[in-house]
């Protein structure tokens, strides 16, 4: 699997402020829903278990409301600039 990484932008200001919860979005495009299944058959399953993990390790740091939500995208092809 490429190492191509996309980043979007995406306005998650809601009314009330006092609500809002640091979110880490991570999308793995052109694979279907529960696709992890299929184990190391695919290459994704890798950057996956990568992504659970820090994932994991960023919310127990306590992390502290962004600016802005970002999306992170993982795909099989390289970005074009």
């Amino acid at each position: 699997m490429g190492e191509s990484v996309e980043w979007y932008e995406v306005n998650s200001s809601p009314p009330d402020k006092s609500r809002r919860v640091p979110t880490s979005v991570s999308v793995f495009k052109g694979l279907p829903h529960g696709y992890r299944r299929f184990g190391d058959k695919l290459t994704a399953s890798r950057a996956w278990d990568k992504v659970m993990h820090e994932g994991i390790r960023w919310a127990l740091g306590r992390p502290s409301l962004p600016t802005e939500q970002r999306i992170h995208v993982y795909s099989d092809s390289p970005t074009e600039d």
